[in-house]
This record gives C-alpha cells, structure tokens and sequence, in this order.
C-alpha cells in the first residue's frame, strides 16, 4: 500500500498510540472534580498546553491554548466568537481558497452582518495584496483571517506581508490563520499571530481534537455554553487522555520536523520531475514557495477521477480535491482560482506526504502512473 493523502488524514503515531493508553490509566479523572486525582490530572493538562507554546516559540505569558474537537470548531469559535455584535461595524477579511470551515463561518458572519469581503486571486497565485491593502485603506477592519499554507496546492501564504500591511494601518486588527497544513511542516514565526488553530490528525495525532492558539487580550464569547471549563471559552468535559497524548504528538513533529521535512522534500522533487516528463501534467503547486508535504497537478487529457480509481485499485490511495469537499464538488475551487480554467480545475490530483515515506514509493507512484495513463490511451 502506498498512502499519499496525508494532507487528508494521517495514521496515527505508535508512540502517540502508546502514550494515550498510559495517560487513560493515570488521568482519567474529570479535571474539574475537586479531588487530588482530578487536580492532577488538570495540571498535566496545564502542562500539555505549556509543551504547546514551547514547541511553537511562543510566548506563555502573551498566549493561551484551548483544546477543541479540531480545527473546524477552532475556526468557529475564534471567528464567530470574536466576531460579535462588538465588532457589527467593521469588516472580516479572507482569501478566496479558504478551508469550508473559513469560509463558511465567514459567510455565516456575512449573512448576519453583511461585513465579509474575499480577497481575491491574482494570475497563478492564491491572494491579491495590493487589493488587501486598498481594503485596509478604505474601510475598517477587525481581523483578518488567512491559512499559512493552502491545504490543496501546498502554496504558502505570505502572513508577514499580511502583518506588514496591519501594522501600518490599523494595528488592532487581528490576524488569525488556519495553520493545520503548516505546524510541523514549514519554518514559520507563529509570534506574528493573534490566534491560530490546528487539527492534530494532521500530524499523526488523534482525530477529534484540535486546538485554538490565542493572545490572551483578545476576549472571546463561547459557541458552546455550559460548565465554564478552559477559562470559559470553550464548556464540556476535557478530555485529558487524548489532549495529552495528542501534546505528545505535537512535540514528536516539531521534534522530527528536519528529518521529515528532508524525506519530503526528496519524494516532492523526485515526483515533480518524473511528472514533468509527461507531456499532459500540468503542475499546479508553487514549486518555488510551497511546503514540501504537498504537489498537486492536473492532467490535460485524462480524466484524473478515472486515474485516482485506477489508482486506488492498485492500493495507491491519492485525492482529488480537499477531503471537506470532495463529495460536493466535482472541480478544485483553488486550482480554479489559481489558474482559472475549467479543465485543470476538474482534473486535478494532490499527493500529500508525512515525510516517513521512502523514496521507493515515489518510484512505484511513478510506475504504476505512468501504467495507468498508457492503458487509458490504447
């Protein structure tokens, strides 16, 4: 079997595995009971929070983590809790190729406030800075909210640009980025955010958790009321196991960044440029400013579907579009964007990697591709 759909789901880590089974035996107890067992447990989860921030350069005393069920809550919860009637008269800003959980909730604030505005794509790239800036010339606007690293092209974002631009017009605006295909894949100074979310399945965690990284001066409203756990932002039983564990997870990529970070890079490279010697590849990704985890192309005569099940029935398992919306679509939104042509956009495969992958997977991609393309001709 050879999974490169990683950028979908990862498999989770035996360490991660391991250290979630010894954390359910020693703090299983609700954090919010009164007890010495319950105390403890609540203060490794303190811990974990801690181990967080350390990993991600960031500042205890500037930042605060909140666990959630993943990042789709994570963007909720800061957007649509910081994006109150407080805020009714200014704008929310976005790029065009969000992540559904972005931009739907964006949507959700426009339907209530009518304060949206997507920023649009410029020719072969995903974000227009210059209308960013005319916006923040003209109107008032209360955050800005961008991913760092697209989660179908593997194209990075220019955030210090974006902080640029909010320094020198309007340093209350708040910048929050949907890092969940960048933490632990790309180099990154996350001090420039004011918030930032990630899911941990991305990274070889368990899914259903998630968290939400934010400067402790912005106030939030909850989307989920009840017992007031984590500060009253985000109410329900934590669940200490699994955020222990998936901490745990959080430092293992960070830990392993560089090693992971090079087997990627040489799969990327050795892929693209066996790709790029057939004549109906069109690379999508930005092979100058990408992470090295994900390569998207299209193919211009085959239908990449029929390729992705060909695929699929050798055990090669690879996507189409962003796993949250493939089963709506039938074209890339952000290849589209990019490129704007209706063909690429409906033909488009992305390979995503962990960067545990040997080089001989890539080999077999390529062989077992190249196959499929040539008995679709005959």
């Amino acid at each position: 079997m050879i999974y490169f759909d990683n950028a979908s789901t990862t498999k989770t880590d035996l360490e991660v595995e391991k250290k979630f089974l010894e954390y359910n035996e020693e703090y299983f107890a609700n954090p919010s009971s009164v007890h010495e067992l319950a105390n403890s447990t609540n203060k490794m989860i303190e811990k974990s929070k801690l181990v967080i921030l350390n990993k991600l350069n960031l500042n205890k005393d500037d930042y605060e983590v909140i666990f959630t069920s993943g990042a789709t809550e994570s963007n909720n919860l800061a957007i649509k809790g910081f994006y109150s009637r407080k805020n009714e008269n200014s704008y929310i800003v976005t790029s065009s190729v969000e992540h559904p959980s972005i931009e739907n909730t964006v949507l959700y604030i426009n339907e209530n406030f009518e304060k949206a505005i997507f920023v649009p794509c410029v020719k072969n790239g995903l974000f227009d800075y210059d209308e960013l800036e005319n916006i923040l010339k003209t109107k008032k606007v209360s955050m800005i909210t961008v991913m760092l690293v697209n989660n179908e092209l593997g194209d990075i974002l220019n955030l210090q640009k974006i902080r640029n631009l909010i320094d020198k017009y309007d340093k209350s605006i708040i910048l929050f980025s949907d890092t969940t295909q960048a933490i632990g894949k790309i180099k990154f100074d996350y001090s420039i955010l004011d918030m930032m979310s990630l899911s941990f399945h991305k990274i070889k965690g368990f899914k259903g958790c998630g968290i939400l990284i934010k400067r402790k001066n912005i106030k939030l409203d909850p989307i989920l009321v009840g017992g007031g756990q984590q500060n009253n932002i985000r109410s329900g039983t934590m669940n200490a196991p699994m955020y222990l564990a998936n901490a745990f997870c959080l430092q293992l990529a960070m830990n392993n960044f560089e090693n992971h970070r090079k087997n990627a890079s040489q799969l990327k490279k050795y892929i693209t440029e066996e790709l790029q010697k057939v004549d109906e590849v069109h690379i999508n990704t930005d092979l100058e400013n990408s992470s090295d985890f994900i390569l998207n192309f299209s193919l211009l005569k085959t239908k990449a579907s029929v390729v992705v099940e060909a695929l699929s029935n050798r055990e090669i398992y690879v996507s189409t579009t962003s796993a949250c919306s493939s089963h709506k679509t039938k074209f890339s939104k952000t290849v589209n964007c990019k490129f704007n042509d209706k063909h690429i956009s409906e033909n488009s495969i992305r390979l995503s990697f962990d960067g545990t992958e040997s080089l001989d997977s890539g080999v077999e991609f390529v062989r077992v591709f190249k196959e499929i393309l040539n008995d679709i001709k005959r």
